[in-house]
């Protein structure tokens, strides 16, 4: 798979929080060849699901692994139309204002997309005291270089604005781009279900293209409710290392980052290791083990793989191995 591809086409769609219905039929489209059911339920959320090759020992019911990663992105909606068409907007989902002015953004009208620039009061006529605060939405407007009647017969309050930002292919096979949160994700999902067409599994694997993670995870909550998985997985970007960054608070770019989980008397200690430093944690009844390179107690998985399952020759084991994160869930 061509994940570049990918981002550099996903990352462009519209698909702000509550706006995500024709990202979705979009995503469908992507995932039908590569699983066995595709379906768009009522909240919008793309459910594709692979089911199992194999027959898990004993007769067992095969499990239901599933992976949830977002598609809506952070956007601003039109709350005022100022007298000289200058437009007012608050945030849908987690968007920061201070680093707004001057970007370029669209806002989209009935009858079509309008650029604009977010502006702010300049420097040079703010005081002491208003240089010493953060920017807040109140200070911002968007500017559509149009007559304010021109502005009023277009723009409407609701009206959606998503920011400008087109993916950038950068050193080393990386990118940059608007709403790889967590579109980015969305390829890990994508790429793992091209895998898994090379496997035998006996786990049943459910994708799930989420809609309103930024203003809650509402997608997800429903999405898992009506899949119902023994397990589950979020996928979702995080923060890489930036100048002044506390160490426990950051995750370089290359540096493997893995989860694992053991029963203790009932309760479940999650432990983790993140920059060569061990966390642990309580969580609900879950039975993960951290898969190394080296055998277990179950022999080892042959191949690396991302996002796979299959179980070992004894069919004692499902193996799952996901991006960063690695896993063997025992049967």
């Amino acid at each position: 798979m061509d994940i570049l591809s990918f981002l550099k086409e996903s990352t462009g769609r519209f698909g702000p929080v509550g706006y995500e219905q024709a990202l979705a039929k979009w995503l469908k489209e992507q995932f039908e060849p590569l699983c066995d059911e595709v379906h768009i339920d009522a909240f919008s959320n793309v459910i594709a699901v692979k089911k199992p090759t194999l027959k898990p020992a004993g007769g067992a019911a095969p499990p239901k692994i599933m992976y949830v990663a977002h598609m809506d992105e952070v956007a601003l909606l039109v709350t005022a139309i100022e007298k000289d068409g200058s437009l007012r907007v608050r945030g849908m989902g987690g968007v920061d204002p201070k680093i707004f002015p001057a970007a370029t953004v669209t806002v989209h009208t009935e009858t079509g997309g309008l650029f604009g620039v977010i502006g702010a009061k300049p420097p040079h006529l703010l005081t002491e005291d208003d240089r010493k605060k953060a920017v807040k939405f109140d200070d911002l407007y968007i500017d559509l270089g149009m007559a304010a009647d021109a502005v009023k017969a277009k723009v409407s309050i609701g009206d959606m604005v998503t920011f400008h930002g087109g993916m950038v292919e950068l050193l080393n096979g990386r990118a940059a781009s608007k709403t790889m949160d967590d579109r980015s994700c969305i390829a890990v999902m994508l790429d793992a279900a091209q895998r898994l067409q090379k496997l035998q599994h006996a786990a049943e694997v459910i994708f799930c293209c989420s809609t309103q993670e930024e203003v809650g995870g509402y997608g997800a909550k429903v999405g898992a409710y009506s899949v119902d998985p023994d397990i589950g997985f979020v996928l979702d970007v995080t923060f890489a290392n930036y100048p002044g960054a506390k160490p426990d608070s950051t995750v370089p770019l290359d540096a493997p980052v893995w989860l694992r989980a053991l029963t203790d008397d009932d309760k479940l200690r999650f432990q983790y290791s993140l920059n060569g430093e061990e966390f642990t944690g309580l969580g609900p009844a879950l039975d993960l083990t951290y898969l190394s390179d080296e055998a277990g107690p179950y022999g080892k998985f042959t191949g690396t793989y991302m996002g796979m399952f299959a179980q070992d020759s004894d069919r004692k084991a499902v193996w799952a191995e996901f991006g960063w994160f690695e896993y063997r869930v025992l049967s």
